[in-house]
């Protein structure tokens, strides 16, 4: 499904996402256990590739769930919003990326969620004025709309990889078929 290649770039983007945010973290003076849970996570995902834990899907939501604990991190002790919805759309092509639909729809409801959170427990979400709410409008769609994308570009991915399975298996039963052919010939 997804190639060794594509697994060690979202690591090491994850992984510098990781970084910088323990950075940030040890800067701002937030509780030194959102750092150790951070590395940790990066840790764990770094042993499930080098070792080969299980398979390409298997690890391919471990990698979705460790960005999800460490970017719900992120976001809790957060107090922008607008900040937090451009590390999330970054989030949403890298997972995207993966290749696989159910983690993009995962992705989609947990932007619902921590959107919920900013709203209405944390209200870090300015809407004060008719330009607030207008930012905070094509924040969200501008969200919306690279989950949308990402979505397409992985279903899209996905149709052309079968197209290609079918052509192959069409060219070894061809292949089988001149074989017996020329056998059959040569006999």
């Amino acid at each position: 499904m997804g190639s060794k290649k594509t697994e060690k770039i979202i690591i090491i983007s994850y992984s510098a996402y990781t970084i910088a945010l323990v950075l940030v973290a040890t800067i701002l003076a937030w509780p030194a256990w959102i750092s150790i849970t951070n590395l940790g996570t990066m840790m764990l995902v770094w042993i499930a590739n080098l070792k080969e834990w299980k398979d390409y899907r298997s690890r391919a939501f471990l990698y979705s769930g460790a960005a999800l604990i460490t970017f719900t991190l992120y976001a809790l002790m957060s107090d922008s919003f607008a900040s937090i919805m451009i590390t999330f759309t970054t989030f949403v092509v890298l997972i995207g990326l993966l290749g696989i639909p159910k983690l993009v729809f995962l992705e989609l409801g947990f932007s619902i969620l921590i959107f919920l959170y900013h709203l209405l427990i944390k209200q870090s979400i300015p809407l004060e004025s008719g330009m607030d709410r207008y930012r905070l409008f094509v924040q969200l769609v501008s969200v919306f709309v690279s989950e949308i994308a990402a979505q397409y570009m992985v279903k899209r991915n996905g149709e052309m990889r079968e197209e290609l399975q079918e052509s192959i298996e069409d060219l070894k039963v061809a292949e089988r078929s001149k074989s017996d052919f020329m056998a059959n010939i040569s006999h």
